[in-house]
């Protein structure tokens, strides 16, 4: 140290061996025969500070950190193959750490971002993201087959639109929400206590529906509904693993009386049985003929030309006892076939269309509710 810094407090530790680590603190009273120092001892000084955000803010943490050294290439979520910036930084580093250190190089609030490790036999990002753990360390999440100690170098991150502590109390819903053929796709944040009801609230808000209670939320698997939620039912029993869709009653299938609401799906046989595109709900009543709910189909997809509406095979489907497939003529009256809603439905036949499968899931804002 230089005449400059003489009033400069510093902490001096000795380097007595690296494997295992071990600096112990050093006592500046010491005398050096007291210390029982010895030719070629190595003496650590460093400038005392108590800042205690930087993760290297001692000496032995540095030792730590070298021992440990790794190079990690940080990769966007959305673009999995492009690295964004490569780090070194330390295997034994908490999850905090990790996202303090890439949060510093590329200017996000790091509270903001969220990890997802790489997938090695796939080589790709693993579906689900890091859960935030206190225990858990970078060479945990640096282990791309979780019974090997195979490890990797690449972390996917995202940055949220609120803190990662608040997501993670929370549930996030991603909702497909569909207007005669158009979709939306919403990403809600709901407390754990909340219901439908506010899944149907805040997706009012963002499609501009004035009455909330015609809104209705659907659970869909391959491209088939399964149940209607009740507004009342907790978010604590939804499987968030499965596709939530919702949509709006119509204001024909509220003036209907006796009415009766039917599965419409899109299929082909190829030869086997292949649902795609999105699932939606017809109110009929029990004289409507399949002529009679072409006509409803040219007000519903609006986006299908009639003329190719025209061509599509319309089949009554039974999966009770099948898949049975049943081919309909124009002059069925479809109330005939007691169609059930869930397993016994109406399949519209033809060849897959961009305009009624979404090809991707591009996401709205997260909606945070407090609570």
């Amino acid at each position: 140290m230089n005449s400059e810094n003489v009033d400069v407090d510093i902490d001096i530790f000795e380097e007595m061996s690296t494997s295992p680590l071990n600096i112990p603190k050093m006592s500046p009273i010491q005398t050096i025969k007291g210390s029982e120092l010895r030719d070629g001892d190595i003496i650590v000084f460093q400038r005392v500070t108590s800042d205690d955000t930087c993760h290297l803010s001692t000496a032995p943490k540095y030792y730590e950190f070298l021992l440990n050294r790794t190079s990690v290439q940080f990769r966007a979520l959305e673009k999995p193959k492009e690295t964004v910036v490569s780090l070194e930084v330390s295997k034994e580093m908490s999850y905090d750490t990790v996202t303090s250190v890439l949060g510093k190089a590329i200017s996000v609030d790091p509270a903001k971002i969220r990890l997802t490790t790489h997938h090695g036999y796939f080589d790709q990002p693993k579906s689900t993201p890091v859960r935030r753990n206190d225990n858990m360390t970078l060479s945990d999440m640096l282990t791309s087959f979780p019974t090997s100690s195979q490890t990797c170098d690449i972390l996917y991150f995202e940055v949220l639109d609120v803190p990662l502590v608040e997501l993670e109390n929370k549930k996030e819903i991603r909702v497909t929400f569909r207007r005669n053929s158009a979709y939306r796709h919403h990403k809600i944040l709901l407390p754990t206590e909340s219901t439908i009801f506010d899944i149907a609230t805040q997706i009012a808000q963002l499609e501009n529906v004035k009455d909330v209670t015609r809104i209705r939320v659907l659970e869909v698997f391959s491209s088939r509904i399964f149940k209607v939620f009740e507004h009342s039912e907790k978010l604590g029993s939804m499987d968030l693993n499965i596709d939530i869709h919702a949509e709006e009653i119509s204001q024909d299938e509220i003036q209907l009386e006796n009415k009766i609401l039917i599965q419409v799906v899109h299929f082909t046989q190829t030869p086997t049985l292949h649902y795609f595109g999105i699932p939606f709900f017809v109110p009929i009543d029990k004289e409507t003929t399949v002529e009679e709910f072409r006509g409803k189909l040219d007000e519903i997809l609006t986006n299908v030309p009639p003329a190719e509406l025209d061509k599509w095979k319309i089949s009554a489907i039974s999966m009770t006892a099948g898949p049975k497939v049943k081919s309909l003529k124009e002059g069925d009256v479809l109330s005939k076939y007691e169609l059930s809603t869930f397993q016994e439905f109406l399949g519209l036949e033809h060849a897959d269309m961009p305009t009624l499968t979404p090809r991707s899931r591009r996401m709205e804002k997260a909606i945070s509710i407090k609570g």
